[in-house]
């Protein structure tokens, strides 16, 4: 049981790290995104981030099944829109 909710913990430690991670990609994308879509700005981005790591966080507390999926499209989302940005850019 105790090695089963360590697992669980360090899945989670890795999702976390994972938002992170695609938090400093869109960061460093930003300025692509903003030369696109001129709506974007970095706070919007940051807030964002900001969103996704408070939902997974309160998912992880709440173990409610349906947040954790939607905490996890969110991050797809995050991990894809700085590589849409950069292909756009590059392409235009």
């Amino acid at each position: 049981m105790k090695e089963r909710n360590s697992n669980l913990i360090l899945k989670e430690i890795t999702w976390i790290i994972t938002y992170i991670i695609s938090f400093c990609a869109m960061v460093v994308c930003g300025r692509y995104i903003i030369e696109i879509a001129h709506a974007f700005s970095i706070y919007i981005l940051c807030g964002y981030m900001v969103l996704v790591i408070a939902l997974s966080t309160f998912a992880f507390l709440s173990k409610v099944k349906t947040l954790i999926i939607v905490t996890k499209s969110l991050l797809a989302v995050s991990l894809i829109l700085p590589i849409v940005a950069a292909v756009l850019f590059t392409v235009m």
